[in-house]
């Protein structure tokens, strides 16, 4: 510590003796007497409001302070390590006779608490100053408008005591606005032998082919609503399903038992022995010649009136966090939630309501290693009015590219990126009158 910083600290200390209060560690204070704290206002500490974001403990961590209102202000702490929550705090300051207090609750990743369910832990309020905020064992002092420093008194269970320190930067969160809106535009399925691929999708599962203006490197089937597309990939590289993260793509039909013997007889290869349960109905997955994992179902809630096959239910991805997907797929891409009912299946929707895609927890999967530019996969595609100012917002979002420049394609200039868990996603520019409204 630089000798002006020191002396400072020393004066501190040195004034604070006579008010019973003492030198707890070489950033922290000690009241004495928990139960005799100085007056103080809950205005006294507007100077924490805002979002602050920096490192310790080997990974993110995060403090979001509310203003003051109702003699109160709240705070939300976690820790996120390998784009997983460690854990959560729940803070509280507030009013304690003439004075200010500080009170908080811990919470496992799964939001199990450590504490029981009266019970809290306590930070006396030492000394209150302009900038800076001493608690018995825990300082806070902002050093600038943009920066805050914690200081932390840790009992460890081998007995030692450590003062940990966290240094936050005041954090921006990239507005949605600077995102142009995605929407839902189709599917690509990337596949080894186009041709062995059209006969399966085309002749097995009967798609009509719509357009082979691009073939051997990609062709369109019929679908209505989703787009498909069959994309000439390297290698047919097996998905490790269920055990890894992935995309899946779901096919419906009248008639699920019916279905699965005709296309058996075909050689289809499926997974399950017998059809399962889900929300809405029965299904079963199956696997096409290339590795790609998709489902099949029969609808047996709500509309179950008769359609004409083949048909797209939906498409969505198979993920481990689903809090962590959901920050992605909506605080940055900005689609919503349209209903938890289905939980742990949550289905998300474009900001006027109408379904986009569905994300399915399944705890344990590992991170997938599909090699997006060799491998056989499952892609959803989104389209946009203005890719330059999509691959824009997504450098500002920190959203890994796969490519540095646009791709090329029919459906016109394309970029791909990742999601959090790895999963690959392409964003296709379209013309205003082409996207859906």
């Amino acid at each position: 510590m630089k000798t002006k910083q020191y002396l400072a600290f020393v004066m501190l200390f040195l004034s604070v003796a006579m008010f019973g209060q003492s030198v707890n560690s070489i950033n922290t204070l000690k009241l004495d007497d928990p139960n005799n704290m100085p007056a103080a206002t809950i205005e006294d500490f507007a100077w924490l409001a805002g979002y602050w974001r920096g490192e310790a403990f080997g990974g993110i961590v995060e403090e979001i302070w509310s203003e003051p209102l109702g003699g109160t202000m709240m705070c939300m702490f976690r820790l996120i390590k390998d784009d997983k929550v460690v854990f959560y705090e729940l803070v509280l300051l507030g009013k304690e006779e003439n004075s200010v207090s500080m009170k908080l609750k811990h919470f496992n990743a799964d939001f199990t608490g450590w504490e029981t369910k009266d019970e809290n832990v306590r930070f006396p309020l030492v000394r209150v100053e302009k900038n800076a905020a001493y608690f018995s064992g825990l300082t806070y002092r902002k050093t600038s408008d943009d920066s805050l420093n914690v200081y932390l008194v840790l009992n460890y269970k081998n007995g030692e005591r450590k003062e940990e320190a966290f240094h936050f930067a005041r954090y921006q969160p990239k507005a949605l606005s600077a995102l142009p809106k995605l929407q839902m535009h189709g599917v690509k399925l990337k596949v080894a032998d186009m041709d062995k691929a059209i006969h399966f999708y085309s002749n097995i599962l009967g798609f009509e082919v719509l357009s082979k203006a691009d073939y051997p490197n990609s062709v369109s089937l019929k679908n209505e609503g989703l787009t498909l597309i069959l994309s000439k990939t390297k290698a047919a590289k097996k998905i490790d399903y269920p055990n890894v993260e992935q995309t899946g793509l779901a096919f419906q039909t009248n008639d699920l038992l019916t279905t699965i013997a005709d296309l058996k007889s075909k050689g289809v290869d499926f997974l399950l022995d017998e059809p399962s349960a889900v929300g809405i109905g029965i299904a079963t997955k199956f696997r096409d010649p290339f590795g790609n994992v998709h489902s099949l179902l029969e609808q047996q809630v709500g509309d179950t009136s008769p359609f004409q096959e083949p048909r797209i239910y939906n498409v969505g991805f198979a993920i481990s966090d689903l809090q962590s997907a959901r920050e992605f797929y909506c605080d940055k891409l900005g689609f919503v939630v349209r209903t938890e009912k289905y939980y742990p299946a949550i289905p998300l929707g474009h900001a006027d309501g109408t379904f986009a895609f569905m994300l399915h927890e399944k705890k344990d999967l590992r991170k997938t290693e599909v090699d997006y530019n060799r491998d056989s996969q499952t892609v959803i595609v989104y389209e946009t009015t203005n890719l330059n100012a999509t691959i824009g917002a997504f450098k500002n979002l920190n959203i890994p590219l796969l490519h540095k420049t646009p791709q090329p394609s029919p459906q016109g200039r394309y970029i791909t990126f990742l999601s959090p868990a790895g999963l690959a996603s392409e964003v296709v520019e379209r013309s205003p009158l082409s996207v859906r409204q």
